[in-house]
């Protein structure tokens, strides 16, 4: 797997779920696989490759280990997203108001 791709700092915002996605396919693994490697729950994979779960930072020592990808990316992924979203609410926001 080409790790140098999963630096600290991504250089677009990315929804975390995709980035696992496709680090899942490069590892050529399935949320079942990771599960079974991790004390991750399939749903809760599953759930973030959907958007529907964040990743946590013990998630993110989770996938650091079962993936080699830093603890760190994992969560600077998720803080960034977080922050992007709420960005574009305020945007949002002030358009509705105008």
């Amino acid at each position: 797997m080409n790790r140098g791709k999963f630096k600290s700092k991504p250089n677009k915002v990315l929804h975390p779920g995709d980035t696992l996605q496709e680090a899942l396919d490069e590892c050529e693994i399935n949320p079942e696989t990771l599960a079974s490697r991790t004390n991750l729950t399939v749903k809760t994979i599953e759930d973030v490759i959907k958007g529907e779960a964040e990743i946590t930072s013990e998630m993110a020592i989770e996938l650091d280990t079962a993936l080699g990808i830093e603890a760190r990316f994992w969560t600077d992924i998720q803080a960034d997203w977080l922050y992007v979203k709420k960005e574009l609410r305020a945007i949002l926001s002030k358009k509705d108001t105008k």
